[in-house]
């Protein structure tokens, strides 16, 4: 794991499967380097971590696959819970966390990310609340 990079919670907004995005400081923004399946069931992918709120610019990386599912390389954050999808480019999206109608509009600002186990893996839970609203 990079020192200075933070896991934060994602779903494929074709299939909901949970996924966590990694991004890197880069600059003045953030760069989303590699997407990682989550293991097991359950409606999450990882506690927040309240110390790693990230600002600035978040774009995708040349390093950055996409959607474990779907292969998309862009991503949107919910008008309405907040939380990450994979992004297909069009006007508007359902979310794959609420079911939420969010037309998309603007640059994301702001993301929470995910705590890490003793091993450096993304913390697993049911609980994803916490994430910022925009």
């Amino acid at each position: 794991m990079v020192d200075d990079s933070v896991d934060v919670p994602a779903r494929c907004r074709e299939t909901t499967a949970p996924f966590t995005i990694q991004f890197e400081t880069r600059g003045d923004g953030w760069v989303a380097t590699e997407a990682t399946s989550a293991d097991g069931s359950g409606n999450g992918v990882g506690i927040p971590d309240a110390g790693r709120r990230i600002q600035g610019e978040f774009r995708s990386g040349t390093t950055y696959d996409g959607c474990p599912d779907c292969g998309e390389l862009l991503f949107f954050r919910c008008g309405g819970c907040g939380h990450l999808g994979c992004y297909d480019g069009s006007d508007a999206v359902v979310c794959p966390w609420c079911e939420e109608r969010t037309v998309i509009r603007g640059d994301i600002e702001e993301l929470e990310g995910v705590g890490r186990d003793d091993d450096g893996r993304p913390s697993k839970t049911d609980d994803v609340g916490g994430l910022s609203k925009r």
